[in-house]
């Protein structure tokens, strides 16, 4: 009933949300479009004009993407956080031992991140507001000087990509600064909300960012310390950043191969109404799909969990590469289709290639070599 409430509300909002920026950017661009009209004598004279409209809306949204993670790195810096990676859409820039590197990786319900390594531990005193909260305080800072550049500015396109660069970084500040749980993933102010909430949460928040920085170094995450790995108390699986530690527990029960234990944990944790953010839900289910080919291969079983929702992120995650591999057990496995399964392994070869982190490839080509030696043992019986 909550969910429902929660969802029913959410949609309410984005629909306002919608119709009043729909409304606004209706209001300025048709501001744009009329100061031509007296110059127009045909319709086609307005395809210039109304091009350089919608050119400036997309320019000026992907540069607040990135100033609002750009605030995410500046903030994080200012709290002795460390640089690791930057990411707009699909576009990945990783820091490998000081060097900046070129990749690409898309996650579904994002258009950007900026992951930061965390300063050295301190249990007393974990810093985690100003490098969640920095990238809408940029969205907001550049927004209100391009307001007041624009009242300098008597050029009618510059003033224009002006409104418009302040209208989307008023935007993604409110849409990142007012705690919203969305459908895969939380926004800015619903992780400090989790991490305000829950005294144990911040050191929760530290761990999954030092997570990353072994995944940097080549460590594998079986090979992770201890201290990633501590159940959460059943009475903190209502707070999203302590239930993301169960995603680190089944991902090491599955780097380890113990399928059996992998698929009953995943089982447990998907029964708990918990605030598991949707994107680690999904990407768990990927797993017990691969754990249950592995082990029962019961079809019905993996078709029911491969509804809807399931198969339109699989489609989004596509190349992905846990994804990947949960396609190719399946067309191998579960349906028993070599030409579909050897897409899938093309597609993970050309993932390998430009994926930003090695070691997780190397896991997942262990995986696959297992999901093989299945398929020959299923076809000899």
């Amino acid at each position: 009933m909550k969910k429902l409430i929660r969802k029913t509300l959410l949609g309410f909002l984005f629909l306002m949300f919608a119709l009043f920026w729909g409304f606004f950017f209706g209001v300025v661009g048709g501001e744009f479009l009329l100061s031509f009209s007296d110059e127009m004598v045909s319709p086609v004279e307005m395809i210039t004009p109304l091009s350089m409209f919608f050119m400036m809306i997309v320019v000026s949204f992907i540069m607040q993407i990135i100033i609002h993670e750009t605030g995410h790195l500046i903030f994080g810096l200012l709290t002795k956080y460390r640089f690791s990676s930057f990411r707009v859409f699909n576009l990945f820039l990783v820091n490998e031992e000081g060097h900046i590197k070129i990749k690409y990786l898309k996650i579904a319900g994002t258009a950007g991140q900026c992951i930061m390594l965390p300063p050295e531990l301190n249990e007393k005193r974990i810093p985690y507001i100003w490098y969640n909260l920095g990238g809408c305080l940029l969205n907001i800072i550049t927004a209100s000087l391009f307001v007041l550049i624009s009242f300098f500015i008597d050029h009618l396109y510059v003033y224009t990509f002006l409104i418009l660069l302040s209208a989307f970084g008023f935007m993604f500040a409110l849409l990142n600064g007012f705690p919203l749980r969305m459908p895969l993933v939380n926004n800015d102010g619903q992780n400090i909300l989790s991490l305000m909430r829950n005294p144990k949460a911040p050191r929760i928040f530290w761990n999954m960012l030092k997570a990353n920085e072994y995944v940097l170094n080549g460590f594998r995450i079986k090979d992770f310390p201890e201290y990633f790995f501590v159940e959460p108390d059943i009475n903190d699986f209502d707070n999203s950043i302590m239930a993301s530690t169960t995603l680190l527990i089944s991902g090491r029960l599955i780097d380890l191969h113990e399928f059996e234990k992998a698929k009953k944990y995943i089982s447990d944790v998907l029964s708990i109404d918990s605030a598991l953010i949707g994107l680690h839900r999904r990407l768990m289910i990927c797993d017990f799909i691969l754990c249950e080919l592995l082990i029962k291969n019961d079809i019905e079983t993996i078709n029911q969990l491969l509804d809807k929702e399931q198969r339109a992120f699989m489609k989004e995650m596509k190349k992905y590469p846990s994804v990947i591999r949960t396609q190719y057990a399946y067309a191998l496995l579960g349906l028993n289709d070599v030409e579909k399964a050897n897409k899938y392994a093309s597609q993970f070869e050309q993932c390998s290639k430009i994926y930003p982190y090695p070691i997780e490839i190397e896991s997942e080509r262990e995986l696959l070599g297992i999901i093989n030696a299945r398929f020959e043992t299923q076809g000899s019986h």
